[in-house]
């Protein structure tokens, strides 16, 4: 399914788990499907790129970031192994990194995704370039 990027400012302190659930329960009832909203603060998306823990091995259009609402366990690497071929592949705070070394569409890692294999928890795959461009936004 496609998927988007959203920038906006909130007035008031709620919690960014009440704004996913008002946010959700507002798109269901507009549009008549529950889609699952993950929302970072400014700051948290802005760091994004310094935990790249590939380095500059990758290409930032090579690197792919699941970011994850709830994260992921270190523990899921040994369970995504299986469909690594030769990608590096971490976990950092809860989000999965990927660092393809050859064309992504190819990947049995993201193929494992496509197939609904490790979509219990809801997150959105994106590119390492299109989070820096996100984040400038936000300076």
């Amino acid at each position: 399914g496609a998927s988007g990027n959203l920038v906006f400012a909130v007035k008031g302190r709620r919690s960014l788990r009440a704004l996913e659930t008002l946010l959700e329960t507002r798109f269901a009832e507009t549009f008549g499907r529950r889609v699952p909203m993950i929302l970072r603060s400014a700051g948290d998306f802005s760091a994004l790129p310094a935990k790249n823990p590939f380095g500059r091995i990758h290409h930032p259009q090579r690197v792919a970031v699941r970011l994850m609402r709830n994260g992921y366990p270190p523990a899921f690497l040994d369970e995504l192994r299986r469909y690594v071929d030769d990608e590096d592949v971490a976990v950092v705070d809860g989000d999965l990194w990927i660092g393809f070394r050859s064309e992504p569409a190819r990947s049995r890692v993201l193929s494992a995704f496509s197939r609904r294999r490790f979509f219990a928890e809801p997150g959105t795959f994106r590119a390492l370039s299109m989070i820096a461009r996100i984040a400038a936004t936000l300076e």
